[in-house]
Formats: structure tokens, sequence, C-alpha cells
């Protein structure tokens, strides 16, 4: 009689702490999971309104103030893709060349970099 109500002593230890894993482990995702949303969605508020003010100098026929805006956005999105190094960024991967004849083409003179294009070269660099 005593071996039979080991196997359920044990079955009433375990199954609680399988469920509890179990909850904890989805309450940890769906957290996670908002999170990633609030974070997903700020980025974007701040790439539609950086596009939207280039957009707008440009068509106030501000081209320089436009030019600006678009280089600053897609310099500052380039630094943050490239800050791991081990992520695989496929399509930045394919138009690195490109960002860096356009910088060596547009962005020349290294007095006129910001702190963040003066990262960006560090880690461009680092890509060769």
């Amino acid at each position: 009689m005593q071996s039979e109500t080991n196997p359920l002593k044990l079955l009433r230890v375990i199954l609680p702490i399988i469920l509890t894993g179990l909850v904890c482990g989805l309450a940890g995702y769906r957290v996670g999971e908002q999170r990633q949303r609030r974070v997903t969605f700020a980025m974007i508020d701040g790439d539609f309104l950086s596009d939207f003010t280039a957009l707008k100098s440009f068509r106030a026929g501000d081209t320089d103030g436009a030019i600006d805006r678009i280089e600053t956005h897609a310099f500052m999105d380039a630094t943050v893709l490239l800050y791991d190094p081990h992520a695989a960024h496929k399509a930045l991967d394919m138009f690195i060349p490109q960002l860096v004849d356009y910088r060596h083409g547009y962005r020349a003179n290294p007095s006129d970099w910001t702190p963040m294009e003066r990262n960006l070269e560090r880690l461009l660099s680092s890509r060769k």
C-alpha cells in the first residue's frame, strides 16, 4: 500500500511545479511581447516623424534641410544595426558598399561629422 502512495505523492509535488513553470513562462512571454510592441511602435513613430519632417522640408524648398534629415536618419539606422556584431542584417549588408561610397562622396569631411557619424565610420571600417 505504501508503494502505491509514493507515486501519488510524487505526482502531487511535481504537477504543481510543472504548472507553476508553465504559467510563469506564459506570463513572461506575454510581458515580453507587450514590451516588444511598445518599443517597435516607438521606433516607427520616430521614423515617421523624421521622414515626414524631411518630406515637409523638401516640399517647402529646403532641399539641404531635407537631405540632412534623411542622411541623419539613415546613418543613425545603420549605426544601430551595425552596433550588434552578431546580428545578421542581409539588406544592410547588401548596401554597405553603397553607403561607404555615399559617405565618401557627400560626407567626406570628418570635421562635419556628428558623434554618431564618427561611430558609424568606426563600425564601417571594422567590417572591412
